[in-house]
This record gives C-alpha cells, sequence and structure tokens, in this order.
C-alpha cells in the first residue's frame, strides 16, 4: 500500500479512526451482545467510538478513500449518520457484529496505512 495523505491532518484522522477501533475492542473484551444491552456505559462507550470511526471517515478525502478501497468507507459514514441520527433505536446485534466482525478488519487496515 502506497501512503497518501493529502495533508498533515488526514494522517490525524487515520489516527482516530485507529485509537477508537482500538478502544471499541478494549471496551467489548470478554463481553457479549446481553453485556452490550444490559450495560449503559459500555453501549455508550462503543456507540461514541463508532461515531467518532465515522466522523473521521468523513474528513478523509475522496481521493484517499479511493486508494483504500479495501474499506467500506460508505458503510462506516453511513453507520456513523444512523448512529448519530438514529440513537432511538439502535439494533443491538447490527451494531455488536460491527463490534466483533469489521472492527478487527478496520484495525488491520488502517494499522497497514500508518505504518506505511
Amino acid at each position: 500500500m502506497q501512503k497518501l495523505f493529502m495533508n498533515k491532518n488526514e494522517r490525524i484522522w487515520f489516527e482516530h479512526i485507529l485509537d477508537s477501533s482500538q478502544k471499541v475492542i478494549k471496551f467489548s473484551n470478554n463481553k457479549t451482545v446481553d453485556d452490550l444491552k444490559s450495560d449503559d456505559m459500555l453501549y455508550y462507550a462503543i456507540l461514541k467510538c463508532v461515531e467518532i470511526i465515522g466522523e473521521a471517515s468523513t474528513k478523509i478525502t475522496p481521493e484517499t478513500r479511493s486508494q483504500y478501497d479495501d474499506i467500506p468507507w460508505k458503510d462506516i459514514i453511513a453507520m456513523r449518520n444512523r448512529l448519530v441520527h438514529g440513537y432511538f433505536s439502535v439494533d443491538y446485534q447490527i451494531l455488536w457484529n460491527v463490534v466483533v466482525k469489521k472492527i478487527p478488519e478496520l484495525i488491520t487496515s488502517i494499522s497497514k496505512i500508518l505504518i506505511n
């Protein structure tokens, strides 16, 4: 992978994505979807991190996002929008699936981008 940050701030957005993704993993360690449903602190911590991931993703230029098309940018941004605007009806199972399936993949991809 080629490193294509359009400006120094763009690297910061990638770092925010990685940091928030790592926090999601840390917060969800040894937890289940039932914990997510019953533990308000866990729920809001994960919710906020996923929102940050989506918001930071909107700051990555379309040109840079197109260079890393293995990352589902549109889905990440759509998830952020859904959580922010539809916070009153979040599907716990969908959010949990993102936590256990998508976030680890995102960490791998963003880590590779940052070390190149």
